[in-house]
């Protein structure tokens, strides 16, 4: 009776697999028919396997149960349970090709990080609705594109990391300060566009983009200890008057943002001469970008002297660009441009190499003389900045102490403990550091008293009004004070008057700077300048007051 007993459930198991392998059989079926007919095939067989299990039963119902009928009972049984097997597994294969095809539906269309749609989704999402908004009547939307300013500066600094935790949470900031309604998308690094759509007042748009940026001006906490504060630029274009469909609405956004980013204001909104204007910036960007892999830039240089003895204690190396349709441009007209790009590396980097050359070209004409160079925020915290430095340095032949980096204190209060790790090493080397521009930026003095720099340069706004406002006067005097006693040595630039000159003498300024004493000068000129002209600072401060002839002074470069 035991083999009696084992079959029939064993059979019935078997059967009851079968049937249930009918249904998600014929699900896969009508997934895979377009590629293949082997399931449709499958869904015929299994029935039929069925009735084979029925019919083995009926034989044992009506015969006597053999200890080899176990056998075969056991042999359906596993051909029911594969069958079952092979069903379960192929679906479970399909839902996960389903998943895999819906993040990667996903991922075409949403940024990765933040969630966003991403900048070609973004646009066509914008023009699909820009399209239902009427010709004609007051309903209209306005396109906003979003940069935190910055930012570039945080992921130098702080790594991606940080930087990837800033762009998600304002992601998400945007998020809740627009509402679920409007379209947002990333559409650059730290670019976020927004389309606010049917809306009939002006006031009104305005109001939600400052809301946007009050979201995003708010403090960023990257860790317990650490947060961090970014700017933000908003260039807006609305419709109808700069554009109808999405594509062009965000490229003159774009064009805002730049505007904004280049000037003083927070938020522009597109003006129709920005499209000559910006025509004319591509053109000068690669133009800039030809000058730089030329070498088609020059340095001009500018003398800083000793107040004391009246020589030359070192001079500033100035980069100009010689435009063969422009003309001669100054720094102040594509140092911009180069930061904006991600220029500011290489174009430091030629300066460095070109002024590294002067240096040991003077030596060789027996001129000694310690040349001052400009750093910005990035060539400072850059991680192949020393590594450069050193080796151009090594093959000039020239020596750290020949060389001063003239840093502003704002670039060093972005990350003060990696600046003071840099400036520490190569200080201990012999070069020269000079904290630029100062009294303008926000900087500790607590921790400026700490940092490795040897002298510290008094802005030129304040020297060139300090013979008119007290106010002024008062910053200079107290600047010098400071910096004589943490041990520094002051450097007024802008001098540009006598009366400045005879106030820093009195105040006892180390050295000085301007076009009162000489104009910035090429290399050939400022040798002649030095070894011959015998200049002394008593012949500019005379017992008169009156100023020395200005035969002495070239002719600007």
């Amino acid at each position: 009776m035991l083999p009696e007993a084992l079959v029939y459930p064993i059979v019935l198991v078997g059967l009851l697999l079968l049937l249930s392998s009918l249904r998600p059989a014929w699900r896969i079926h009508e997934r895979a028919s377009e590629h293949s007919r082997a399931w449709g095939l499958i869904v015929l067989l299994i029935p039929g396997f069925a009735l084979g299990y029925l019919a083995f039963l009926l034989l044992l119902i009506n015969g006597m149960v053999e200890p080899t009928d176990l056998l075969a009972a056991l042999l359906f049984l596993l051909g029911a349970l594969f069958v079952r097997l092979v069903v379960h597994l192929t679906e479970d294969a399909f839902r996960e090709m389903q998943r895999v095809s819906a993040l990667q539906v996903h991922a075409a269309s949403h940024d990765e990080l933040t969630g966003l749609w991403n900048r070609s989704r973004f646009i066509a999402k914008a023009e699909s609705l820009l399209s239902q908004l009427p010709e004609t009547g007051r309903e209209q939307a306005a396109m906003a594109v979003l940069d935190l300013s910055q930012f570039r500066m945080i992921n130098q600094t702080l790594g991606h990391f940080h930087g990837d935790l800033i762009l998600r949470e304002a992601g998400r900031r945007l998020r809740r300060a627009v509402g679920d309604h409007q379209l947002i998308g990333r559409v650059g690094g730290d670019k976020f566009a927004v389309l606010v759509e049917r809306h009939n007042s002006p006031r009104r748009i305005r109001l939600m983009i400052e809301n946007m940026a009050e979201s995003l001006r708010r403090p960023y906490e990257l860790d317990e200890h650490q947060k961090v504060t970014l700017g933000v630029h908003i260039g807006v274009a609305t419709t109808p008057e700069h554009g109808r469909n999405a594509d062009q609405l965000l490229r003159r956004a774009e064009m805002a943002l730049a505007e904004a980013k280049n000037g003083a204001e927070e938020i522009v909104c597109f003006d129709p001469s920005f499209d000559l204007r910006d025509s004319t910036r591509l053109t000068l960007l690669g133009d800039l970008k030809q000058a730089i892999a030329e070498g088609a830039l020059m340095l001009v240089y500018q003398p800083q002297v000793d107040m004391n003895t009246g020589s030359t204690c070192s001079a500033e190396a100035l980069v100009r660009w010689p435009h063969p349709r422009l003309g001669l441009l100054g720094p102040d007209e594509f140092i911009g441009l180069a930061e904006e790009a991600g220029l500011i590396n290489p174009l430091t980097y030629w300066v460095l190499g070109e002024a590294f050359r002067q240096i040991a070209e003077w030596e060789r004409e027996g001129l000694k003389m310690r040349l001052g160079i400009n750093l910005s925020v990035g060539n400072l915290l850059n991680h192949d900045f020393y590594r450069f430095v050193s080796a151009q340095r090594k093959h000039h032949g020239i020596r750290p102490e020949q060389v001063k980096f003239e840093i502003t204190e704002s670039a060093v209060m972005e990350d003060p403990r990696r600046a003071m790790e840099i400036l520490s090493r190569m200080h201990d080397e012999g070069y020269v550091f000079s904290i630029d521009d100062f009294g303008t930026g926000y900087s500790s003095l607590s921790y400026l008293k700490r940092l490795p720099v040897d002298e510290i340069k008094i802005d030129k706004s304040f020297v060139m009004e300090m013979t008119r406002d007290d106010n002024d006067a008062v910053i200079v005097r107290s600047t010098i004070d400071l910096a004589h006693n943490m041990g520094r040595k002051v450097v007024a630039e802008g001098v540009e008057s006598q009366d400045a000159l005879e106030v820093l003498k009195i105040l006892g300024c180390d050295c000085v700077q301007g076009f009162h004493l000489a104009r910035p000068m090429a290399p050939d000129v400022l040798r002649h300048w030095v070894v011959s002209s015998a200049f002394r600072i008593e012949h500019l401060v005379a017992p008169s007051g009156k100023a020395a002839s200005s035969d002495t002074d070239p002719r600007p470069a």
